[in-house]
């Protein structure tokens, strides 16, 4: 390079710093300090995991969910909480001391937790004696039996914290061992051993465990426990086993030839009987009198009773899991719920035995089943408020857990749908995948979201009733912004929720099934989603690269319209010359420029080269990009590259910026979906595109607001889509940028072995590529894996868009993943595609500063004056090495311009408004008459305005690609007579009437290891900075703007967010996030711009955070999960049906509390504790008030029951004396009746 050259170059430098001078000075950030940045949760949605277990409490009217995470979720009335463990491991128990603040929970390590739900703390663990087979609370007391694999049963003392020295052994060891001394006393009377011998005892004794514990429902004396081989009814009072029901010896049951095992127990809600379940799906039916036979048995599953005995030799069904013997409202009325017994390729849900009051256990008067759309795991019956007869009088529902970890109601009331849960508990329901937050709806969109349609009152389920918790004052129940949360779920399925509401509101009538938009082979989860806050359309990519379009009923983008399309063309054709004359000049400029790169798009979704049409291949292996280059380059120069240019020059220097012309895209696979829901007025989300165009998962969507969107996959397909025009303007492989870059660089792309390149940010914006245009246009800025940032104009036409060849941005050299780009005026506001830029000093003066000329008259004569103008205004920027042609447009521009003369003689600006006033008096006039003209002489207008060209000041021929007339076809256009269009801003608006410099914006780029500002589009960089080595990579980015004042917002991989000052990028603050995020999830997460962030914490959890404290959002909970106001119900008493008086006399003992006890607490049993329940596990010293009123309480709670209990005597004596005094009535009737000759 010559020293002329250089000093050249530095004079231009100097004078380009000289006149951004007023940007780089300007300050956007205001007074923001570190002070301002804070850390506050705002809300939590949904689950940290899957559900492994769930507990009801009917009095407190609470759910607690446990999952497989070690995290106990309690829902109430519009609030949760969360009660972590401190291991993460796997909850196997879970159960509520009913009406009492406190949980008891027993983990997969077989440790015993004891939450306090008034601090919400731990308050104990204890380290149980070996494996927990079953669990089993005694309600209305402190005690909770234990069942283990060892077949003993231990009491555990839920007030005291300890293990009681009670202790059940193994009752069915103990039956076993007298039943082999049975045997050998029979053996020994049958037969003589010899002398020395001793009898056969086996080689080991198997010992059996406990499955199943249950209370009797009216008497807690009596103890059902369960074992593998039968079940024994213990006596507490009395310490023995007083019944046991063994199935093994009764050779003749059908279905039993093999050896069965018991799984389950469950009491009938009179107690009378009980059944049994098997791991064959067999039941058997016991009357708790009679031990010698059952009552019945039979399979889960029969299609028809079978009246004879046919055994089976293998599992035909699957085991019984869990069994609830419900009443109805009637006590007779009874149904038994089966979860299990299935055939294996049978219908999944449950079983319902319905039994009236003749029972037939062997025939049940109905018998139907519940679909549940999974396996079974687990089930828990939901009883309305009483937790007496073990919760199944009279349920409300019945809570499904599956095997996915899902949870479903379902509702007992015949004909009703099932129960809504908790929105938390529906994200895993299906599970969900992907959650997007946009916050601050416009009101005429948000307002027709939320409002659901006119609908029957059965349309929607009923809410799950959970009345429980209480909320202070100062709790949060909503933001004061309109924000939406759509999730995407594993299923396909899109869901809408308003995110004002900390609770998250669901919106069903807003639901999306993708399944019923899409062809079977297409189906699967979504994988993006993208919805315009501006027009209400949601684009959603799918995993198997189908993209669907929907719109909200009533609003929807703004079209591209005749009565606008003439000003909009001329100002694209001034853009498009631009971008031309700036590759002009930085082609001239280039000492040995590298072949240009011809790109053209195929109709398979990338864009290759002329002459090597085949696309890249399905998803597989990545490929170095030598590779994709071979495929997407036309035949690179041998000769050896000049030095690379650098990647901060203020110029352009791409070769595909050279041709400046639009690509003539085949039209995609595209389904229209209106006339399939043409007729369903219900929906509110209507569906309206399938596009099927992309090979590869979709993984990112970007929608402008003129009906236009972009997206891209994971193999580098990007493709534009018109969804007005149902027309696809766009597809390319990005792998090609990094081909193109590498070759104008001077580098060899078949020795950069660089794996293949993705789109990794797609933004629509409205901007300027350089100084010289007129008026901002749409642009699309395309960030990829490699760091290579791509601008293609999104041009009009009539009655759509095109889009030009892709402009390629030197914005970071080292190639780092591009995170973000956004460009913002010099107010500080994001310019969007339809952004309506404030009008500057120059723009408010009057509009006579244009005058039209030419021959075409009316508002297309002033346009065209614009254009021009500023055409040759554009020319004046070029560079030296193009000084000629550029001078010679700019003199012209001198002598011609109507404003460069407005600006040199002010003293005839009043003379030329009176001239405007009477030219726009003519315009009108003939417009008048020209009303009716045909429409064929506005295409023809239109076709040569857009054909307008300098061919012969073109340097890079373009006979390969199509010309602009041939790209401009009439599409068809969508009927919009139905559909509320948004007052968006009108190109006629936007059109400047002042040929003079355009007011700059500011453009930002950001990447895995830095950001650059720049001066428009494609100007000169302004600021940069790097992040340092082990710093931390950028993984998220955004602006956030509050009360005028805005900054950047950087999300690192190392948990900590970095706020840049604009335009100047200085570190205004550096906070620490909360631990709880997921680093690999991190790029998954929200900005929004009134600073606050959205991440994932968990698989299924997703939670807000604010970190501005001056955007005036309030946050904070303030809750209650315990109601000391809720009472506990009175203990029912032991009705006593006997008609005579005998039978009371010879009933069975029961056993009260107090008795209880004394008999498992012992005469030893250790007084409450005192510490504060507030004060957790740890218990510091302090007030022993808790502990006093807990003592009181637990004293009025014991004399309630002595009442109850003198109470219940006094009838069962009333009832025995009324018994016994109408017995001598009778007997007195009878002796008086006697005749004499009776005895």
């Amino acid at each position: 390079m010559s020293l002329f050259t250089k000093i050249k170059g530095g004079i231009r430098f100097a004078i380009a710093a000289q006149a951004n001078k007023r940007f780089t000075d300007a300050s956007l950030s205001g007074s923001l300090n570190a002070e301002l940045f804070k850390f506050g949760q705002i809300g939590r949605y949904g689950m940290t995991g899957t559900a492994s277990i769930v507990a009801y409490d009917p009095v407190q009217s609470l759910l607690a969910v446990g999952t497989f995470q070690g995290i106990i979720h309690i829902f109430g009335k519009g609030i949760t909480a969360a009660l972590p463990l401190n291991d993460p491991v796997a909850i196997k128990f879970l159960s509520f001391k009913i009406g009492e603040p406190t949980l008891i929970v027993i983990d997969s390590k077989n440790i015993l937790h004891i939450f306090d739900l008034v601090s919400r703390r731990l308050i104990s663990n204890h380290f149980l004696r070996g494996v927990v087979t079953c669990v089993e609370p005694c309600v209305g007391t402190d005690w909770f039996f234990l069942g283990f694999n060892d077949g003993k049963i231990d009491a555990f003392d839920v007030s005291r914290g300890a293990v009681a020295g009670y202790q059940i052994p193994n009752l069915m060891a103990e039956w076993r061992e007298v039943q082999r001394k049975e045997r050998q006393e029979a053996e020994q009377q049958q037969q003589t051993l010899p002398e020395g011998a001793e009898p056969h005892h086996p080689k080991y004794r198997k010992v059996e465990m406990v499955v199943a514990i249950q209370f009797h429902p009216k008497d807690i004396n009596q103890l059902l426990i369960g074992y593998q081989t039968g079940a024994i009814l213990f006596n507490i009072k009395q310490n023995l086993a007083a019944r046991v029901f063994e199935h093994s010896g009764f050779s003749n049951i059908p279905y039993t030839n093999r050896r069965m095992h018991l799984t389950v127990l469950s009491f009938r809600p009179d107690g009378a009987h009980f059944v049994a379940g098997h791991d064959d799906g067999t039941l058997i039916f016991w009357d708790l009198r009679n031990e010698s036979k059952p009552l019945a048995f039979r399979a889960v599953y029969e299609a028809e009773p079978r009246l004879t005995p046919e055994p089976r030799g293998s599992f035909s069904q699957e085991p019984v899991y869990r069994l609830s013997w419900c009443s109805g409202a009637s006590a007779d009325d009874t149904f038994l719920v089966i979860a299990g017994g299935s055939e294996p390729m049978g219908i999944r849900g449950l079983h319902l035995f319905s039994f009236g009051k003749e029972v037939n256990y062997k025939i049940p008067k109905r018998q139907t089943i519940l679909p549940v759309h999974d396996d079974i795991f687990d089930f828990v019956v939901l009883p309305w408020s009483s937790p007496w007869y073990l919760g199944t009088h009279n349920p409300l529902g019945i809570l499904v857990v599956t095997a996915s970890g899902a949870l479903r109601a379902i509702n007992f009331t015949v004909g009703q749908p099932e129960y809504r849960l908790p929105s938390q508990l529906e994200w895993i329901s299906p599970k969900v995948v992907h959650a997007y937050l946009y916050a601050h709806v416009p009101d005429y969109v948000f307002q027709r979201l939320a409002i659901p349609p006119p609908a029957p009152p059965d349309a929607y389920p009923p809410h799950l009733p959970l009345m429980g918790g209480l909320v202070e004052d100062d709790h949060t129940y909503r933001i004061p912004s309109a924000d939406l949360l759509i999730t995407a779920h594993v299923d396909g399925s899109v869901r809408f929720w308003d995110a004002s509401f900390i609770a998250l509101r669901p919106l069903p009538h807003l639901a999306v099934h993708t399944r019923e938009d899409l062809p079977r082979e297409l189906w699967g989860e979504a994988s993006a989603v993208e919805f315009c806050v501006a027009t209400g359309e949601c684009v959603i990519g799918m995993k198997s690269g189908a993209l669907l379009v929907y719109r909200v009923k009533g609003v929807g983008p703004r079209r591209n319209t005749v009565e606008t399309v003439e000003q909009e063309v001329v100002a694209a054709e001034v853009a498009e010359e631009a971008i031309e004359k700036v590759s002009v000049a930085a082609t001239a400029t280039a000492d040995d420029a590298a072949p240009p790169v011809q790109l053209v798009a195929s109709p398979q979704g990338t864009m290759n080269s002329a002459t090597e049409p085949a696309p890249l291949g399905a998803e597989g292996p990545e490929q170095p990009v030598d590779a994709v280059a071979q495929q997407n380059t036309t035949a690179l120069d041998t000769t050896p590259p000049s030095p690379p240019a650098q990647r901060d020059a203020t110029i352009v220097t791409s070769p595909t910026a050279v041709e400046g012309k639009r690509l003539s895209i085949p039209r995609a696979p595209i389904t229209s979906l209106v006339d399939k829901y043409a007729g369903d007025f219900a929906r509110v989300v209507v569906p309206y595109l399938a596009v099927h165009v992309l090979k590869g998962t979709v993984k990112i969507v970007a929608v402008a607001e003129v009906g236009v969107f972009a997206a891209g996959d994971n193999i580098g397909n990007l493709v534009v889509v018109d969804t007005n025009a149902q027309a696809m303007l766009l597809s390319l492989n990005v792998n090609a940028y990094t081909a193109a870059e590498l070759q104008q660089e001077g580098e060899d792309p078949a020795a950069a072995k660089l794996p293949v390149d993705k789109v990794t940010s797609l933004t629509f914006v409205k901007s300027y590529i350089t100084e010289d245009e007129p008026t901002p246009q749409i642009r699309l800025i395309v960030g990829t894996h490699h760091g290579i940032t791509a601008v293609h104009t999104i041009l009009p036409e009539f009655s759509g868009y095109t889009v030009s060849s892709p402009l390629l941005v030197p914005t970071h050299k080292d190639r780092s993943r591009g995170i973000y780009a956004t460009v913002l005026n010099l107010q500080g506001e994001v310019q969007t595609s339809v952004f309506e830029p404030a009008p500057s000093p120059r723009e408010s003066q009057d509009d006579a500063t244009a005058v039209a000329e030419g021959p075409v008259d009316g508002d297309d004569a002033r346009s065209i004056s614009t254009v021009a103008t500023a055409a040759t205004t554009a020319t004046t920027a070029t560079t030296a090495t193009a000084a000629t042609t550029a001078t010679d447009e700019s003199e012209e521009t001198e002598a011609t311009s109507p404003v460069l003369e407005a600006q040199a003689q002010p003293q005839e600006k009043e003379k030329q408004k009176e001239k405007e006033k009477e030219k726009d008096k003519e315009k009108d006039k003939q417009k008048a008459k020209e009303k009716g003209k045909d429409k064929d002489d506005k295409d023809s207008f239109l076709r040569r305005s857009l054909t307008r060209r300098k061919s012969e000041k073109d340097v890079t021929p373009t006979a390969d690609l199509p010309k602009r007339s041939q790209s401009v076809k009439a599409r068809p256009s969508m009927d919009s007579s139905k559909e509320v269009v948004p007052p968006l801003p009108t190109a006629k608006a936007s059109i400047r009437k002042d040929s003079k410099a355009h007011e700059p914006h500011y453009f930002v780029s950001v990447s895995a290891t830095g950001a650059r500002v720049f001066l428009d589009v494609s100007g000169t960089r302004l600021f940069k900075v790097e992040r340092a080595e082990g710093g931390g990579i950028v993984v998220k980015a955004g602006t956030v703007r509050i009360e005028g004042e805005c900054c950047l917002a950087c999300v690192l991989d190392n948990g900590k967010l970095v706020a840049y000052s604009l335009p100047k990028l200085e570190v205004i603050a550096e906070v620490d996030m909360p631990p709880t995020y997921i680093v690999e999830r991190l790029w998954q997460s929200t900005l929004t711009q009134d600073g606050r962030l959205c991440m994932w914490t968990s698989q299924f959890e997703y939670r807000q955070y604010t970190f501005m404290t001056n955007n005036n959002i309030p946050y904070g909970e303030s809750i209650k999960l315990f109601d000391p106001s809720r009472e506990f119900p009175e203990r029912p008493t032991v009705a006593n049906t006997s008609k005579s008086w005998f039978g009371s006399v010879f009933t069975g003992d029961t056993l009260s509390i107090k008795e209880m006890d004394q008999i498992v607490g012992g005469p030893n049993r250790p007084p409450l504790h005192t510490t504060n329940r507030g004060e957790g596990a740890g218990g510091a010293e302090g007030s022993n008030l808790g502990g006093a009123f807990n003592e009181l309480k637990m004293k009025m709670n014991e004399r309630g029951e002595k009442l109850n209990e003198l109470d219940a005597k006094f009838q069962e004596m009333n009832a025995a004396s009324g018994d016994f005094l109408k017995s001598v009535r009778e007997y007195n009737e009878r002796q008086a009746q006697k005749k004499w000759y009776e005895f």
